[in-house]
């Protein structure tokens, strides 16, 4: 499709509204990539944050997560679909389900690497955010609320 765009760069295309050989106008349409501009997460069953792809959402220990709803440049109510990957594994996430502590940890802190929420278009990656749990204080085993 890229052949048909302006300067073949498949981003800006010309339609014309033409009848036989004479023109009665053209007009110029923008196609970008399908991008989350951010999420909308509620943590713990309470608060709610809106998170762009590639920034970090602490939780509690022992807290849920659930994606609300996301803002993007396409339909976001279709096409969809959100993986959690954690510790090696991933599991499909539906827009609205509550996502449990035990499946958010495990990685933040013991392997180094992050847990991933991942949104897809279709197959298409359209952005991504990593969340880690706050770190238990050593004597107490609650949540460190120091800093």
């Amino acid at each position: 499709m890229n052949k048909w765009s302006v300067h073949g760069k498949g981003r800006r295309y010309r339609i014309v509204a033409e009848r036989g050989k004479r023109e009665f106008g053209e007009v110029y349409v923008d196609i970008s990539e399908p991008v989350i501009d951010y999420l909308i997460v509620q943590a713990g069953g309470e608060a709610k944050y809106a998170v762009s792809p590639g920034e970090t959402l602490l939780l509690e220990n022992k807290s849920e997560l659930r994606v609300i709803d996301a803002k993007a440049n396409f339909n976001a109510k279709s096409g969809l679909k959100f993986v959690l990957k954690s510790s090696g594994r991933e599991t499909k996430v539906a827009l609205g389900q509550v996502v449990r502590e035990k499946s958010l940890s495990g990685t933040w802190n013991r392997e180094g690497k992050r847990t991933e929420l991942v949104a897809y278009r279709n197959d298409t990656v359209v952005g991504r955010i990593y969340i880690a749990l706050r770190p238990l204080a050593a004597d107490a085993g609650e949540p460190d609320k120091s800093g």
